[in-house]
């Protein structure tokens, strides 16, 4: 059930002018000597604030960071007095799973908008079509097998780099800025490779991943060469590390190097096997029209 939206003061400060901090959130006075009284108290201790319409007073907090961050990239200078700005809670709001906390995605909205120098209509947006892109993957089989419902699926793709960098380049294509959604995916991209391969690194002679002469007789007995067994195995790895986050509830005290570690000859024979075939499969396909 809806609860009614009321006004709400949000109180703030700015210690340098980059950084914005909440100082209270309170209902406006009710009538204008304790208005001007109270405008005059936030003047003087060298606060702002945001007359926000929201239904709660977290709401209400959520939506002033994002309506902060946002002027912070447009406007070189904030009113140095309280101002109204009636500001409903952003549509996808009403699309979210009951669980989900609206608060954590304000606020990684307010950072996207801070970081990038989007609009804040472009990363709502873009966090709109984010959230169907997770909750069409949380009814996928697949996430069953990890043993995750699909809210616990949503619950824990909300915190992972994907999320944040699903999100930042959608708002980034919904800003008209395509080169630099590239770009920003292509960073992604990089550092997930990267942390997959010092996980992969830190893996045990002892174990399987950490031997590679032994990973290669697995790529021999399947007629690849040494150079095919390191690129599939890279891929695999990668997979392994894309995965990690969903990793079962018994498994959540494992780090990524402890579960590449876990895997058998017959885990990677038949990983090998499955993205040799992958690997052809994309190789002759035909190009997609442009």
């Amino acid at each position: 059930m809806t609860r009614p939206s009321r006004d709400w003061w949000v109180i703030y400060q700015e210690p340098t002018p980059a950084e914005m901090t909440i100082v209270a959130v309170e209902l406006p006075p009710d009538d204008d000597t304790a208005h001007d009284k109270r405008c005059a108290e936030i003047e003087e201790a060298g606060q702002r604030a945001y007359l926000i319409t929201a239904p709660d007073a977290d709401t209400a907090s959520a939506i002033a960071m994002r309506v902060w961050a946002d002027e912070s990239v447009t406007s070189p200078e904030h009113p140095a007095t309280a101002r109204a700005y009636n500001a409903q809670p952003p549509h996808f709001l009403d699309h979210l799973e009951t669980d989900m906390d609206p608060i954590a995605l304000g606020t990684l909205c307010a950072s996207v908008v801070n970081r990038f120098g989007v609009r804040t209509v472009a990363v709502e947006s873009a966090l709109l079509a984010t959230l169907e892109y997770f909750h069409a993957e949380s009814r996928n089989r697949a996430i069953a097998q990890f043993g995750l419902t699909p809210a616990e699926y949503l619950h824990r793709a909300m915190q992972t780099p994907c999320f944040e960098a699903t999100l930042s380049t959608g708002a980034l294509m919904a800003d008209g800025r395509e080169a630099d959604a590239r770009l920003n995916w292509e960073a992604y991209l990089q550092r997930e490779e990267s942390t997959a391969k010092r996980a992969h690194q830190a893996v045990p002679p002892t174990a399987l991943l950490g031997d590679p002469d032994a990973i290669h007789r697995i790529g021999h007995r399947l007629g690849l060469s040494d150079e095919q067994t390191d690129q599939l195995t890279s891929r695999i790895v990668l997979t392994v590390a894309t995965g990690y986050p969903y990793r079962s509830p018994c498994q959540l005290h494992l780090s990524l190097t402890d579960m590449l570690a876990q895997v058998t000859t017959e885990d990677l024979t038949l990983l090998l096997q499955l993205t040799a075939l992958s690997a052809t499969e994309h190789t002759h396909e035909p190009d997609s029209p442009r």
